[in-house]
């Protein structure tokens, strides 16, 4: 009974507290309301609207933030290793003489970090080759947090050169370089020795008609389910769901 008394007058003490950041909090909502429409507008005029309202999982939040923190400059940001490291997912390496440490990016901008991580949790959901890489990467993260900055990492890479070649995010494309670069890798006496000869080879392995990418897709599918049935718990955390 006391101690109800005493919470009693302590809610009468901090009553007029409480109504003031309650009407602070109901005001910033309101405004962030009215805002918001405003913001769409803004990103549906600018150009580069195309290329982060591409990526998957980017949707009507994370483009625009993207965008806001991309900018308009292509100089600022010369190799994709500037931006990853001003958002933070990429290490830090430490080497003096014979040691050497990777760690932590601590001195980044953590509000592009946040940025960059929720665009790596969303695009699970909609990118298999995401999917696939979370899943390869995982076994070697310290934790699901390591794992998603580490995709995060890989996403701005891609948005920086689609950035740069003014090009919206293709995903088939992504899919057939993929599968390219992994054969390439299982088979190091393939070389191209010149640019005719290289289209010609992939021409030959790699048709671009609908069954080579519905092929593509299958093997990456196959992948990814084969990591899930080996690591049970993966399935609910991370969904892999199709194109």
């Amino acid at each position: 009974r006391i101690a109800i008394e005493h919470f009693a007058r302590g809610g009468f003490i901090y009553q007029d507290g409480a109504r003031l950041l309650a009407t602070r909090l109901l005001h910033d909502v309101q405004a962030k309301a009215t805002l918001l429409p405003e913001l769409q507008d803004l990103f549906q005029q600018h150009p580069d609207r195309v290329i982060f309202a591409s990526l998957p999982g980017a949707g009507q939040f994370l483009a625009p933030a993207l965008l806001a923190k991309f900018g308009d400059d292509r100089q600022r940001f010369p190799p994709p290793a500037s931006v990853q490291a001003l958002a933070g997912t990429c290490p830090v390496t430490d080497q003096s003489g014979k040691r050497r440490r990777i760690k932590f990016r601590w001195a980044c901008d953590r509000q592009f970090r946040y940025i960059a991580q929720q665009l790596a949790i969303a695009s699970l959901r909609q990118s298999v080759s995401a999917n696939a890489y979370w899943h390869q990467v995982r076994p070697r993260c310290r934790s699901n947090s390591h794992a998603y900055r580490c995709l995060a990492n890989r996403w701005l890479a891609i948005a920086w050169k689609l950035w740069q070649t003014r090009q919206p995010y293709d995903q088939d494309y992504h899919l057939r370089q993929r599968l390219l670069r992994s054969s390439q890798n299982a088979d190091p006496s393939i070389s191209f020795t010149s640019a005719h000869d290289r289209n010609t080879r992939e021409d030959r392995r790699y048709d671009t008609n609908e069954s080579s990418l519905k092929r593509t897709k299958t093997h990456l599918g196959a992948v990814v389910t084969a990591r899930l049935s080996r690591k049970p718990g993966f399935d609910k955390a991370c969904p892999l769901t199709t194109l």
